[in-house]
């Protein structure tokens, strides 16, 4: 992807698009593509996570969420297993240690209960609320497994062999919207205009195939988006 963002810029030996400065703007249209593209329902962004081990007594799970060096690493726990989750779908949970055979789902709630059994009693029930994109469960008196089937945001690319997670195509639109954005800050208003128009037509075409996957269908009515009415919702 980066020799086709240097391709486009017309600086093929990265005189100044050198990795350090483009991997930035890589970053920054990438994010922006996955909201773009997340309007199509697809479950591009569908993951499942587990957190094994839950220390008893845990009921927020925040520290998860975040990078690794402000959260559950630096908190003695291990990893951040729920970075970038966006949406959830359902939850599971069993005692720590016990066959996977034994997850039950937990329930959603917009409160919490207050009183927490003091021991696990069969057939008891685990609960979690979602606020302001944080995770908070039922604080239980035992450690816990907890499997989270939910929509996540894909891990900043650093690395030349990062994978692109979105669309297996996807390094042209964000090869076209890299060069924009650089464009626009080095103020080429034709590579501006060239490479942003290209960009949106290729991320209409992304989202319209989102959208028939999702549907099963080969051909569906698009709806007008304000632009050239190629994206289908």
């Amino acid at each position: 992807m980066k020799l086709k963002i240097r391709t486009l810029l017309d600086d093929p030996d990265g005189d100044f698009a050198t990795d350090d400065y483009i991997l930035p703007f890589i970053n920054l249209v990438y994010e922006s593509a996955v909201n773009y593209l997340a309007n199509t329902c697809s479950p591009f962004m569908e993951e499942d996570r587990v957190i094994l081990n839950l220390p008893f007594g845990t009921t927020d799970l925040t520290s998860f969420q975040v990078a690794p060096a402000t959260g559950a690493i630096a908190a003695g726990l291990a990893g951040s297993p729920l970075l970038g989750l966006r949406k959830i779908l359902d939850i599971w949970w069993k005692v720590a240690g016990q066959p996977e055979n034994c997850y039950c789902e937990a329930t959603q709630v917009k409160r919490l209960p207050f009183i927490t059994p003091q021991n696990y009693i069969t057939g008891q029930r685990v609960y979690y609320k979602w606020q302001q994109y944080k995770l908070y469960v039922t604080p239980l008196s035992f450690n816990a497994d907890f499997w989270v089937h939910g929509e996540y945001a894909p891990p900043p690319l650093v690395e030349d062999d990062d994978f692109v997670q979105i669309y297996p195509s996807m390094t042209t639109a964000l090869g076209y919207m890299t060069a924009a954005a650089i464009g626009g800050t080095r103020v080429n208003q034709s590579y501006l205009t060239t490479w942003q128009t290209a960009a949106m037509q290729t991320l209409d075409d992304i989202s319209a195939d989102l959208v028939r996957g999702e549907q099963g269908t080969d051909q569906r009515v698009g709806k007008i988006n304000g632009r050239n009415g190629r994206r289908g919702r």
